[in-house]
């Protein structure tokens, strides 16, 4: 796990991290040394740490590494996690068919996905989901009484009377 910019020729990329998520389960090790408030500096390399994951066999060690590697995250710099996912998804990497010129020869960054673009996409279905949720409980109700500022008046003026 790198801290580099695959869409960048996988340019080194420095800042603070703000939050971190490590990956756990059967048959999976994280080796870091980084946490969240920790600042990825431009003198030294931009490893962030590995994963490693054992199975019975390639395909169920592929598929607990993918799992894995979505579980991870890393908010403040960029990885080349979308990277990683994509090498798991190559049938090369599947069948142990690739060598050392496989990326150069098959890679393009076109081919990754953004995972900020997925969650910011689950976020706006979620806020809609929630607010077509909120309107059919009030459908049917009457007429929603609404503070206003004369009752919030009213109300504190109602309070302040001393009781006798």
């Amino acid at each position: 796990m790198y801290a580099e910019d695959p869409q960048t020729n996988f340019m080194p990329s420095t800042g603070l991290i703000k939050q971190l998520i490590l990956p756990e389960g059967p048959g999976v090790r994280n080796e870091n040394g980084i946490y969240p408030g920790y600042e990825i500096p431009i003198y030294y390399d931009p490893l962030l740490g590995k994963i490693i994951v054992w199975a019975e066999d390639r395909p169920k060690a592929i598929q607990r590494c993918r799992r894995a590697l979505c579980e991870y995250q890393v908010d403040g710099v960029k990885t080349n996690i979308e990277f990683l996912l994509w090498a798991l998804d190559e049938q090369a990497f599947i069948d142990g068919s690739y060598d050392t010129t496989y990326i150069e020869k098959h890679f393009t960054p076109e081919q990754l996905h953004s995972r900020a673009d997925e969650i910011e996409l689950a976020t706006i279905a979620g806020s809609i989901t929630a607010y077509k949720s909120l309107q059919k409980m009030n459908v049917g109700r009457g007429p929603q009484i609404r503070e206003n500022t004369w009752r919030r008046i009213a109300r504190m003026e109602g309070l302040r009377k001393p009781r006798m």
